[in-house]
């Protein structure tokens, strides 16, 4: 209840200009109730959205839970069951009970449950209701307050609740305050639109198209940071579902449609179709035999396209120019990585994922077995892939992280800023950025991550992961790297948080004795740390990985690819 009130009287501060009178009047009747009536408001709103027997339901801070019900009722926050349609009385009983229901009116009480419901409810309602019941009205107006409160789609009250178990701690921040999620009711009510849709006929791609591209007409251009709260992200995931679908269905005009209304309703808000849209159209305009057009379209996307974007767009638009003849420029080549060979045998069976086996060890997947090699040869390695360094980011750019940009922490429980993946986060936060990474530069790492591990110990922060033995490994991490090369890796997801965070290395192999490995050709590695990008038979480097793979040979490390073979089947020894 105490969560609930503080919702409504924080969300209502924020969006309170946005309710209609009638709305208004609403929320004041709730927060006039009494606390048993709240708290009963509360509990069932944390339930799904239907009727709730009220025979046996029993809370603490409930005493007379008819009496709590009745005043819900007589505000008009409830229904009961004199409200109630046949389908929402007979969802209250169960199998067993549905049969007694039929045979009692002499319909046939064989079948599932959907056929015993479809029976019942062509007939009477009367005498479907086992007992009182109720269900919440303006569930989607408190939960409107609730989004605003926590500043999230959800508007999910149990992280509160989470955070009191010590589970999911906000780490306290600045609250930034600025102009609320919605310009005004008319974005409001286009974002909730979007919502609603999305989700439903999840068959049907053109339905969800349709209702996602209303929403998406009826919404002005968002402040950027505050795009993730428009029609917009699911406008995106329809159209681009719906055109996969067309294109697949051989209907290519419709799918050209699709990303054009698209690329103009963007165009309409100061946008540009993401990378990967313009890369799909592209395609579908050569296979509706355009291709120089779809070439042209990849070069102009080109332009505004992040590393990994770019790569996709480089070669799909060099191959669509090839084929149309047009002259076509090239991206400047990544820097290519040593490779190596490992041998290493296979665990015989099937399954999703191939295991492998080490020393007499139960088998695990690849990059276990071969971090358990190097292990064997003192020099221990880490699964690094992304949790290591998301996590030195969240600890060791905590204060670039919640800098207080107006505007951008708006609410209490946030766990990132609004703008965190977005264009322009780091450029908003340049002082402050630029003063840590000079600072990690200098060699300061060590006592900075000591420093946040003991400040932020328990904080669920972006990026952070609270696996077992975290801070150890943390710790030994960033003792065993050069400051600059530190700084430069989390400078990069800074400045690229939406595509940094996937690509870096499997393995961070610490220092050690420049030894030989058995199995590995070639089989002598070097004295300094490592980072290693394992691929097992059949897999490939991503674009991701190969643009990590140059950063950071760029930054001066050593970094690798190790191709694995199956030391059974006559792999390199």
């Amino acid at each position: 209840m105490r969560d609930l009130d503080r919702a409504l009287a924080r969300g209502r501060e924020r969006h309170g200009h946005l309710l209609t009178a009638g709305e208004r009047v609403v929320v004041d009747r709730l927060q006039a109730c009494s606390p048993p009536a709240r708290s009963l408001y509360a509990r069932l709103f944390g339930r799904r959205d239907r009727f709730v027997a009220l025979d046996g339901l029993t809370y603490a801070e409930v005493p007379d839970t008819g009496a709590a019900a009745a005043e819900l009722e007589a505000a008009g926050l409830a229904r009961g069951v004199g409200m109630a349609a046949a389908r929402e009385l007979l969802a209250l009983r169960t199998v067993p009970e549905l049969r007694v229901l039929c045979r009692a009116r002499g319909l046939p009480a064989r079948g599932r449950r959907a056929a015993l419901v479809a029976r019942l409810a062509a007939g009477p309602v009367r005498g479907l209701a086992g007992g009182p019941a109720l269900r919440l009205r303006h569930r989607g107006l408190v939960r409107r307050l609730c989004r605003a409160w926590l500043v999230d789609h959800a508007g999910d009250l149990s992280k509160l609740v989470l955070a009191r178990m010590e589970l999911l701690r906000p780490p306290p921040h600045p609250v930034t305050g600025g102009p609320g999620l919605h310009r005004d009711r008319r974005g409001l009510r286009a974002y909730e639109q979007a919502l609603a849709g999305w989700g439903r006929d999840p068959d049907d791609s053109a339905a969800q198209w349709e209702a996602a591209r209303g929403a998406l007409a009826a919404m002005r251009a968002p402040e950027p940071a505050r795009a993730r709260f428009t029609p917009l992200p699911v406008a995106l995931r329809a159209g681009a579902a719906h055109a996969r679908a067309c294109e697949r269905a051989g209907e290519l005009d419709t799918a050209l449609a699709v990303y054009a209304a698209l690329e103009a309703a963007l165009r309409r808000l100061d946008r540009s179709l993401p990378p990967e849209l313009s890369r799909r159209a592209a395609l579908c305009e050569d296979r509706a035999g355009r291709g120089a057009e779809g070439a042209a379209r990849c070069a102009a996307a080109l332009a505004a396209a992040d590393p990994v974007s770019a790569r996709a767009l480089a070669r799909t638009g060099r191959r669509l120019a090839r084929r149309a003849r047009q002259p076509w420029r090239p991206l400047p080549a990544l820097v290519a990585p040593p490779v190596r060979q490992l041998a290493l045998p296979r665990a015989p069976g099937d399954g999703p994922r191939p295991l492998w086996s080490v020393a007499g060890a139960r088998p695990v997947p690849v990059e276990a077995a071969v971090a358990a090699v190097l292990g064997a040869h003192e020099r221990p390695a880490v699964h690094s892939e992304n949790g290591v360094w998301t996590s030195l980011f969240a600890l060791l750019l905590w204060d670039v992280i919640f800098a207080p940009v107006p505007g951008l922490l708006p609410g209490p429980a946030m766990h990132r800023p609004l703008d965190l993946g977005l264009p322009g986060f780091a450029r908003r936060r340049a002082p402050q950025l630029e003063a840590v990474l000079v600072a990690l530069g200098a060699g300061e790492g060590p006592d900075r991550l000591a420093a946040a591990l003991a400040a932020h110990a328990g904080e669920a922060v972006v990026g952070l992961h609270s696996w077992p033995g975290l801070a150890p490994v943390l710790t030994a991490v960033v003792a065993a790297l050069p400051g600059p090369a530190l700084a430069g890796i989390l400078g990069a997801l800074a400045r690229d948080w939406r595509n940094a965070r996937s690509g870096l290395p499997d393995l961070f192999v610490f220092p050690g004795p420049a030894g030989r490995v058995p199995g590995l050709f070639p089989g002598r590695l070097p004295a300094g740390p490592l980072f290693v990008e394992v691929k097992a038979p059949g897999d490939s480097l991503r674009d991701g990985q190969r643009i990590w793979l140059d950063r950071l040979l760029g930054l001066g490390l050593a970094a690798e690819l190790w191709e694995v073979a199956d030391s059974t089947a006559g792999g390199p020894g």
